[in-house]
């Protein structure tokens, strides 16, 4: 196993601290308890209710990068038969410590941290949904797309999220009120924006495998990308069982309507539709409420939609934390049937 490689991404060991953001003010030392201006920043981007958390989120990511390069870090294996590392819990302990200081009073609910029965959580308006290191499989191989992601919940729905990629040098960050924004080395925020309408080969993200039998079937059912976006329309079709084996999987595949793939790990998916460079992620396999969060906080500001894969909204705080399959889509303004005359002119 090359500890070298999540390390070698970008060329460099560690990411730049971005001083601009490290040199921000607390917000405790703010008259009203809000983040600092900061110059040369758009101001949407500074509007973000978690701007400030953007260091914090770097230091958690300089923490796993701290294992890239070396000896494996010692690997445990939770309830659930999912690892946890000593990377993630050295990003954990680093955000708990910077949150109780940044964020004194507000809860916080992570994956590595103590999850609270419902009854104790379920009366909290707005808290913050953290996962210290998602994509610890991919982490474990040598992958460089594994995060720091943190998302804050109102009211039931996330509002703001940060997906940290510490071996690429790049976040993402965004929400419904403030648009969304890459931040990558050195360089100010820059706005990202969701693909508005489906080209003729629309780019469907997957997983780094090289079956994807259950996503096969779901696309098999559907006539073309905007069925396959948008199945809780009037005349959804019927599911299509699951191929029983390899040649049945490449018979179906064959059949499938035009379409490209691409292959990321953990969040970056989410990452990849909101810039536009993909448009449509079905994720067919269970994830929990901190795997989806910030990814849906940033792809609704960067105007696409996560919802189930019937079309319904995603809810969080749930008694039980853990997702059905959802869909993350880009051109969500066709959700309306707004731009179905324009896509229809596409063939």
């Amino acid at each position: 196993m090359s500890w070298g490689r999540c390390a070698d991404a970008t060329g460099r060991a560690d990411p730049p601290a971005l001083a601009d953001l490290a040199d921000m003010d607390d917000p405790a030392d703010q008259a009203d308890g809000s983040p600092a201006a900061t110059p040369g920043v758009h101001p949407s981007a500074a509007s973000f209710p978690l701007y400030d958390l953007l260091p914090l989120v770097m230091e958690a990511g300089r923490a796993i990068l701290h294992w890239c390069g070396g000896a494996a870090p010692r690997t445990r294996r939770k309830a659930d038969d999912s690892p946890v590392t000593e990377a993630d819990e050295a990003s954990q302990a680093v955000l708990a410590q910077g949150l109780a200081r940044l964020r004194p009073g507000l809860p916080v609910l992570s994956e590595e941290g103590r999850i609270p029965p419902h009854a104790e959580r379920a009366g909290w308006p707005r808290f913050l949904l953290v996962d210290p290191l998602d994509g610890t499989r991919g982490f474990l191989n040598g992958e460089g797309d594994f995060a720091v992601c943190m998302a804050l919940v109102e009211r039931g729905r996330p509002t703001a999220g940060i997906l940290h990629f510490p071996a690429l040098g790049v976040t993402w960050f965004g929400g419904r009120a403030c648009g969304a924004w890459r931040l990558e080395h050195d360089a100010p925020p820059e706005p990202v924006r969701a693909a508005r309408m489906f080209p003729q080969r629309a780019t469907v993200m997957q997983g780094r495998v090289r079956r994807t039998p259950r996503l096969d079937a779901y696309l098999a059912a559907h006539a073309d990308i905007r069925s396959a976006a948008f199945p809780g329309r009037p005349g959804a079709p019927v599911p299509v069982p699951m191929p029983p084996d390899t040649a049945a999987q490449d018979r179906l595949r064959a059949g499938l309507f035009p379409h490209r793939r691409m292959q990321a790990g953990g969040p970056l998916k989410f990452c990849l539709v909101a810039e536009g460079v993909a448009h449509v992620f079905p994720c067919m396999h269970p994830t929990w409420e901190w795997d989806t969060a910030p990814g849906q906080a940033l792809l609704e500001g960067a105007g696409g939609t996560v919802t189930l894969l019937d079309g319904a909204p995603l809810a969080y705080n749930k008694p039980d934390l853990r997702n059905e399959f959802i869909l993350a889509v880009g051109p969500a303004a066709c959700v309306a049937g707004a731009c179905a005359e324009r896509q229809d002119a596409l063939g």
